[in-house]
């Protein structure tokens, strides 16, 4: 099918009426013709890979430190969904 979807978040957290209604449009539309009726089975999704993420590493003072380079903004998030028609 080949869909690239660009989702803007900063436009879906302004919370404006037309901009969440088209993506939650979109995302129905594309559930409806990509849902096959199959049980989810998180275990399988996952490959038997464990789910709880590894401990952190045993110096985590140099990746905690609060940045002084200000606020980031928020980040956006692509779909790009490729299956055999």
């Amino acid at each position: 099918m080949n869909v690239d979807k660009v989702i803007l978040v900063e436009k879906l957290v302004k919370g404006r009426f037309q901009n969440n209604l088209d993506f939650i449009q979109w995302f129905k539309k594309f559930y409806d013709a990509n849902y096959y009726g199959k049980e989810y089975d998180p275990v399988e999704a996952r490959q038997g890979q464990d789910a709880i993420p590894p401990p952190p590493l045993a110096n985590r003072s140099s990746t905690c430190q609060k940045s002084r380079t200000g606020p980031t903004p928020p980040p956006q998030m692509s779909i790009r969904v490729h299956s055999s028609p």
